[in-house]
């Protein structure tokens, strides 16, 4: 969310698919080091990344859009400042139009039971219940696959076949094929 409030139109769907992109390569490297170190050090390794990360998560501006919606005016244009210090014209164009959209909006207050209502009549319409019933078959068939038991314990159905590293090179390929898949 934060991201798609702060990031430029241009490259905001690049941003926005690193998130996976990173979750997965943190796994892999995660992966990787078990292959040369053992399961202790990799611990100490992942609580040294979020040590390390933290600090950085310090220096982050808060959302503009969410500090507009605070009536904090001057912070958020200081925010977009800092978020965009090298297109100017950009944060102050985004500054006058989430202004103009926060003073703009007029809010239509809808009685609950409409809402409900209204919300119930789109799963109605095939745009609305076809999509659901697959995600819903989907998410009920990988839970029921046990994919996650097989790889959060790959070492130790590999140990069966094999002996060695290569029992770690083989759960590396395992879960880089997993990640393929996403």
């Amino acid at each position: 969310m934060y991201i798609s409030e702060i990031s430029s139109p241009k490259i905001r769907g690049a941003l926005l698919s690193l998130t996976s992109v990173f979750y997965n390569g943190g796994m892999l490297i995660t992966y990787l080091n078990g292959w040369i170190v053992n399961w202790r050090t990799i611990a100490w390794f992942t609580v040294a990344y979020c040590v390390i990360s933290f600090p950085f998560i310090l220096f982050i501006p808060e959302s503009p859009l969410w500090l507009i919606n605070k009536k904090n005016l001057k912070s958020a244009q200081k925010s977009l400042n800092w978020l965009h210090k090298h297109e100017k014209t950009y944060a102050t164009e985004r500054y006058d139009d989430l202004i103009f959209s926060q003073t703009n909006d007029t809010v239509k207050l809808v009685p609950l039971r409409e809402s409900i209502v209204s919300t119930f009549k789109q799963f109605t319409l095939p745009t609305g219940y076809k999509p659901f019933i697959l995600l819903s078959i989907l998410a009920v068939v990988q839970q029921f696959s046990g994919i996650h038991v097989i790889m959060m314990n790959a070492v130790t159905f590999f140990d069966v076949f094999s002996d060695g590293m290569f029992i770690l090179f083989l759960n590396i390929i395992f879960n880089l094929e997993h990640w393929h898949q996403i």
